[in-house]
């Protein structure tokens, strides 16, 4: 979703958009300003046609460096165009012209693994529009690999952010569709959502997918593998329980690391926490107590962190932390 920030007195960005040669008839636009960090600023609406640019601008635009980016409002989205880095400095700032390119799509269909009453396992196959075997947020999208700037596209769906969207949506025949990726190879991930309610299910990957303008890049039948679940106690030297502090299970192998983000969970009022959505295809996981977090401004925790290596989750159901109150602490700005 796109919004518009009140800004007070700035600068006029404006620049031109062109259709790619062979397009036909007009086509509607938009053209968005985002910040560093991907969050958009500002759009423009407006319609361009086949063999003639067309003019955008936004107006009261604050001093400060930018990205432009040239959208397909149609649907489904024909054309992609890749992002530019604006500066704004003191006066109007000229975006250039932003070439779109035919785009393609990548579609799939999900088969879902669960787990019988009796330790067994099923897949079924998604058909139609149900969705009763998927979890509540499932993010599914394209990233260029070798990463290039503006190589991200997510599955059309519903609630949307920068990341993407947490419910993608399906067609009559139970297929999802990445829409208006640029031309390239990319790697389409699945990431169902540590936590959320629904079926556990494991991150999912298919790499090396060559998209090509004006094409479908058909993936077939991607498979959502039952996830392993760990659990635990975090207690301080006296056995006391340690509520509130965050648990990590990070990938162990360096490649799974690369494509997965870390599961994250925070012990309750007795201290026990639970890790879901653990695949066990890459089993081996560091489960990290008192985990220190990147986020900008995030408070440490006031435990120092502790480690167990290499847990393999096919085989291990339960860790449990002894913790050592953190002594030291550094701060500075």
């Amino acid at each position: 979703d796109s919004f518009d920030v009140p800004f007070g007195p700035g600068a006029r960005v404006f620049g031109w958009a062109a259709l790619p040669p062979g397009a036909a008839g007009r086509r509607a636009l938009r053209a968005v300003l985002t910040d560093q960090d991907g969050r958009r600023l500002r759009t423009a609406s407006f319609e361009a046609a086949a063999g003639s640019p067309a003019p955008f601008a936004m107006a009261q635009v604050p001093d400060g460096d930018y990205r432009v980016r040239v959208e397909d409002a149609g649907f489904p989205a024909a054309f992609a165009a890749r992002p530019r880095a604006l500066r704004v400095s003191g006066g109007s700032a000229d975006a250039g012209t932003h070439a779109l390119e035919f785009a393609g799509a990548v579609r799939g269909q999900l088969a879902v693994e669960r787990r019988l009453s009796d330790g067994s396992r099923e897949v079924a196959v998604l058909t139609g529009l149900d969705r009763s075997l998927l979890p509540a947020s499932l993010n599914i999208a394209a990233a260029a690999s070798p990463w290039v700037e503006g190589g991200f596209f997510p599955a059309a769906g519903e609630d949307c952010g920068l990341d993407g969207c947490s419910r993608p949506s399906f067609d009559a025949e139970g297929r999802f569709t990445v829409p208006g990726v640029l031309p390239g190879l990319y790697d389409v991930t699945l990431r169902p959502a540590a936590g959320a309610a629904g079926a556990d299910l494991a991150y999912a990957s298919r790499s090396g997918v060559r998209v090509e303008g004006g094409m479908t890049a058909d993936l077939g039948i991607v498979r959502l593998r039952a996830a392993a679940s760990l659990s635990g106690t975090l207690a301080d030297a006296a056995g006391l329980p340690v509520p509130g502090v965050p648990v990590e299970a990070r990938p162990k192998s360096a490649s799974a690391a690369g494509r997965r983000l870390p599961l994250r969970a925070a012990s309750d009022s007795a201290g026990r926490f639970s890790l879901g959505g653990l695949d066990p295809d890459a089993p081996f996981y560091d489960i990290v107590a008192a985990a220190r977090s990147e986020e900008p401004g995030a408070r440490p925790p006031d435990w120092e962190e502790a480690v167990v290596s290499g847990v393999d989750v096919r085989s291990t159901v339960t860790v449990s932390f002894v913790l050592v109150p953190a002594r030291l602490a550094v701060s500075g700005r």
